[in-house]
């Protein structure tokens, strides 16, 4: 018997297999975007990040003016890229209150959303 198969159906395949992996590769585009806006402070693309859109905000003010803010990009796992995420962890350090906290955020397909918060005194 012999295999037949048509040019349509391989750029159909193509098409999708594509399309797939954009979809799950979209996370990490998002963390990285979101990384970049809390690195550089910029607050409206830090908002139009989140998934409602009003989150984004409250991180900068957490810190304040002269707060510490470091974003990181966490590697993403094949089973965390199967599920279309991707988590970024946010450091916000505050010497003049004496504050440190650990935000996580999960980043997906439609956007950042908060994933947990931690605090500790410095």
């Amino acid at each position: 018997m012999k295999l037949r198969f048509s040019l349509r159906k391989l750029l159909l395949l193509t098409a999708c297999l594509a399309a797939f992996c954009y979809w799950r590769d979209r996370p990490r585009q998002i963390a990285d975007r979101f990384v970049a806006a809390v690195d550089a402070r910029d607050r409206s693309l830090t908002d139009s990040l989140f998934i409602g859109g009003t989150q984004g905000p409250w991180i900068f003010e957490f810190g304040g003016p002269d707060g510490e803010y470091a974003a990181v990009r966490e590697t993403q796992s094949p089973l965390e890229w199967l599920k279309g995420q991707c988590r970024v962890v946010v450091t916000i350090k505050q010497e003049n209150w004496q504050f440190h906290g650990i935000v996580s955020f999960l980043a997906t397909a439609q956007g950042v959303e908060v994933f947990g918060v931690s605090s500790r005194p410095l």
